[in-house]
Parts: C-alpha cells; sequence; structure tokens
C-alpha cells in the first residue's frame, strides 16, 4: 500500500519525505516531541533536517527539533525520532515559523507572542559544522513587534525579518539584526534596526518573510496597502555593496495588486536563475480565491528591471486549488510547485457552478492537494486606517 502523509488520532501531526510521488513517513510526532509543526524545514551540511512545532514539548509551547541523518549525503538514512533541542516555556509566545542557520551552524527564529510583541532567538552551536553540539536554551536576541514570519541571515551574519504591525505608522516593518562581530564569532546588536517604515500607499501588514538577491537587495510582501489597498510587491535596494551593504530607507513598489491581478499576498517570494520573482496571492484574480504570478526582470542579474505589472500564471476557480497560502518552491528545471488552503476535490460550494470555466494548468505548475485543515492558518485583513 503506498504511504500517505497523514495526522491519526493517535499522532500529532507528521513530516514527509516527497521520493516520487510515494511520500516516506520520517517521523511521528507525539506531543511529548513537538506538536503542530507550521513552519518548514532546513537542511545542514551533513543532510540533518531542523525545524519547530507551535505546540507540545515538555512546557507544551513548542519546540526546536533535529531529524538526524545518520546516513550519507548521498544515501541519507533518518531517524525516525525527533531529536528536541529545544523546548519552549511559553513565557513569550510559540515558534510558529521555521528556523534559519547561519554558516557558523547557528540556528535562528522567531516567537510569536500571545497577541503581544514577538521576540527574535538564537539556539548557538558550541561545536563545530561537522559535529554540532546545539545550547539547550535559546538566547532571546530583543523583542519586536508582532512576527508572523521566519528571518534571513546573509553572508556577513545579519539577520533579516518583518513585523505585521508596529513601526512609526504601525504598519509593518523590516528590521535587522547586525552581526558587530565575525562570522566565527557573531555578537548581535542588543536592539533591531529598523530599515523601513511602511506607510500604508507603499504597504501594510507583511505576513511573510524576505528574499535576498546577489546584490544584497531585499525582497518580500505585504498583504495589504498599495495604491489600491490590495498588498504589494516591495524591494529594498543595497545602496553599498554586498560586504558592506547600505539599505535605502523607502522602499520601492514593484507591483501594487489591484484584485483582478490578485490581491492579499500571504506568502513570500522566490526568484529564478535569471531574477525573475513569483509568488501567490490568497485572494484576488478571475475567481476571486487566489493567484500565481510572476514578476518579470527585464534586465540583467547585475542591473535587474522589474516588470510594473505582474504576469498571472494560473487564477484558481474552487476546482483546481483555492486560497494559496504558502509560498512556492521549484525544481532545477524551473517547474513551480506550490499548496493552496482549499479547493480541489473539497471545493467550495460556491465555486461549482464555475467548475465549467476551469483553465488548463500548464504542466510547468503543478499544485499539491489540499492542506489538512489544521494547519491553514485563518487571518482576516486589517482595516486600512
Amino acid at each position: 500500500m503506498p504511504a500517505r502523509c497523514s495526522r491519526s488520532k493517535t499522532s500529532a501531526h507528521s513530516q514527509c519525505r516527497f521520493t516520487a510521488s510515494t511520500p516516506s513517513l520520517l517521523v511521528n510526532f507525539n506531543g511529548f516531541n513537538g506538536q503542530y509543526p507550521f513552519g518548514g524545514l532546513i537542511a545542514d551540511a551533513s543532510g540533518n533536517l531542523f525545524g519547530t512545532t507551535a505546540g507540545g514539548g515538555v512546557n507544551n509551547a513548542g519546540t526546536v527539533f533535529e531529524i538526524k541523518n545518520i546516513g550519507t549525503l548521498a544515501a541519507p538514512i533518518y531517524s525516525s525520532t525527533p531529536t528536541t533541542l529545544v523546548s519552549f516555556n511559553n513565557s513569550n509566545g510559540s515558534p510558529f515559523y521555521g528556523v534559519t542557520m547561519d554558516a557558523s551552524g547557528n540556528l535562528f527564529g522567531t516567537i510569536t507572542g500571545n497577541g503581544n510583541n514577538g521576540s527574535v532567538f538564537e539556539i548557538q552551536n558550541a561545536g563545530t559544522l561537522a559535529a554540532p553540539v546545539y545550547a539547550s536554551s535559546p538566547t532571546t536576541l530583543a523583542s519586536v513587534g508582532i512576527i508572523d514570519a521566519g528571518l534571513i541571515v546573509d553572508a556577513n551574519g545579519n539577520l533579516f525579518g518583518t513585523t505585521e504591525t508596529g513601526g512609526s505608522n504601525n504598519a509593518g516593518t523590516v528590521f535587522e539584526y547586525q552581526n558587530i562581530g565575525t562570522l566565527a564569532a557573531p555578537v548581535y546588536a542588543s536592539t533591531p534596526s529598523v530599515l523601513v517604515n511602511f506607510k500604508f500607499y507603499n504597504g501594510q501588514d507583511p505576513l511573510a518573510g524576505l528574499i535576498a538577491d546577489a546584490n544584497g537587495d531585499l525582497f518580500g510582501t505585504t498583504s495589504q496597502g498599495g495604491a489600491l489597498d490590495h498588498g504589494t510587491v516591495f524591494e529594498i535596494k543595497n545602496i553599498g555593496t554586498a560586504v558592506a551593504p547600505v539599505y535605502a530607507s523607502n522602499v520601492t513598489t514593484l507591483v501594487s495588486f489591484n484584485g483582478s491581478d490578485g490581491s492579499f499576498p500571504v506568502a513570500g517570494l522566490i526568484a529564478d536563475a535569471r531574477g525573475n520573482l513569483f509568488g501567490t496571492t490568497n485572494t484576488g484574480g478571475e475567481w476571486g480565491v487566489g493567484t500565481v504570478f510572476e514578476i518579470q526582470n527585464t534586465g540583467t542579474l547585475a542591473a535587474p528591471v522589474y516588470a510594473s505589472s505582474p504576469t498571472t500564471l494560473v487564477t484558481f476557480n474552487g476546482s483546481n486549488g483555492a486560497n494559496p497560502h504558502g509560498a512556492l518552491i521549484a525544481d532545477v528545471n524551473g517547474n513551480l510547485f506550490g499548496t493552496t488552503a482549499g479547493g480541489g476535490g473539497g471545493a467550495r460550494p460556491d465555486m461549482a457552478a464555475r467548475r465549467s470555466k476551469s483553465p488548463v494548468l500548464a504542466s510547468r505548475y503543478r499544485y499539491l492537494r489540499r492542506l489538512p485543515e489544521p494547519l491553514v492558518a485563518r487571518r482576516r485583513p486589517r482595516k486600512r486606517r
């Protein structure tokens, strides 16, 4: 019988590896070792996997875990039991998003507060990259605004992220934790630097993390705001160098969505080898239930020039999926993969009458089946102030 990844009555969600068309179940969480793994995974140079759970653990406040590769990189064999690196204590919230890793093997993530400000944490690697030894307690770098995404780290060890609210206009920010030490021995500033305060017309409420290009420019989405209050795709230009970045204090709005080309982009972006940007909108499009879009780079990688309007690659209509909430991934051939929070075989009833108009998806854009209902994060747009 083919293996399937699903939640059973005796487990608290599963992590799966996808090989060909059949997923192999790696770990069953049981509550004691974690529960509700909302965030994605990362891998280190040895093929070990790292992630977070928003619940479970010793204090039922979430964990950071490792799934060790006891084989080789060429032929990995994963431990069937996760190693709990940290159990959070619920004093400041829980880790809803994944972790990122710097060049020394230190792990960084975000805590989403219980209605309050979140924080950024570090799990220090006291060993080496080949033989890491992780601290059993996280180091809290500082509290920031309400965080709805993970972090990225640049080549200098600086950390970047977004807050949904806060800032001078309470419309969200992009922040940086500067590494004032070295890559081998990083030392982080005690308070984050706010790179950008959103101002509604250039974006509001970023709910996703950032990506960076080879020039050190930062890119992201805001779920609301922009010229028509349907959300934006933005860039923060690095006007310095990759080694000594200096970021512009104002965002460059690449796209303001208008509803018909998408609305409410809650997920982040990815970029291909040519510098084209890809993402999803949770609503909008012809049927009102989301899109997959591309923002074409008509320049070069060194001097990118982005189209001012998105190219809609897929419009969801219910029968082929609805309301994508997560980011995309791409394979080496440029095929895009993603998920929708609704639709498919369980399409919403109000979409049924429109199925006859269902477009045929190009083979390049392949969507996985519907997410299990407990994994769908429900959001309500804030009213524009």
